[in-house]
């Protein structure tokens, strides 16, 4: 299974493709969309800037500082500080309401806007990381680069410097690519025709 990231990006495209009953909602929602995909593009980049931080040190300790920088804790207040919990809440609020409604007479149904339950549960999955702000939205990247934080953790980070370094650039990359979706994606909704 991929990222939760991974997930969303695709269904982003889903929702670029759609053409059935929710297609008209979906074109509600253009705005929307755009601007939550560019803010996944900027917290992926406060991450890539911190992975490259390991990539660059140096010694043990410049390893440990700049994983540090990369644990739960230390991310939630990097967003914090940013204002982006409120702003994670706001558009929890916002793409949740393209989640099925109980009868809500003109609603376009789940499976008009979803591809399967899967896509409607991962959806709901990220409403709900969402809503639970910055920390939450934290652990998620934290998942991403799991094995970084397990490796700085051990005492033996010395003799695993260049281990730590190949790892932040695995993780780099990755999350630079799926950055790339996002920047493609809310370009996309922005430029889709709205009729």
């Amino acid at each position: 299974m991929g990222s939760l990231f991974d997930e969303v990006a695709g269904i982003g495209r889903e929702f670029l493709n759609s053409t059935g009953r929710g297609h008209q909602v979906l074109l509600d929602y253009q705005y929307t969309l755009s601007q939550f995909c560019d803010l996944l593009s900027y917290t992926h980049d406060m991450v890539i800037r911190k992975l490259e931080a390991v990539e660059d040190a140096k010694t043990p300790e410049d390893v440990r500082v700049a994983c540090q920088e990369l644990q739960g804790p230390a991310l939630t207040s990097a967003f914090r500080s940013r204002g982006l919990c409120d702003i994670f809440q706001g558009f929890s609020g916002s793409l949740g309401r393209l989640l099925p409604q109980q009868s809500e007479p003109g609603r376009a149904s789940s499976s008009s806007l979803f591809s399967s339950s899967r896509t409607e549960m991962t959806w709901r999955e990220l409403c709900d990381v969402l809503m639970e702000r910055e920390a939450r939205v934290a652990d998620v990247y934290v998942q991403q680069i799991e094995e970084i934080g397990q490796l700085a953790s051990r005492s033996e980070v010395a003799s695993e410097l260049q281990k730590m370094r190949d790892l932040a650039l695995q993780a780099k990359t990755k999350l630079t690519l799926q950055k790339a979706d996002f920047d493609a994606l809310a370009q996309a909704f922005r430029s889709r025709p709205n009729k």
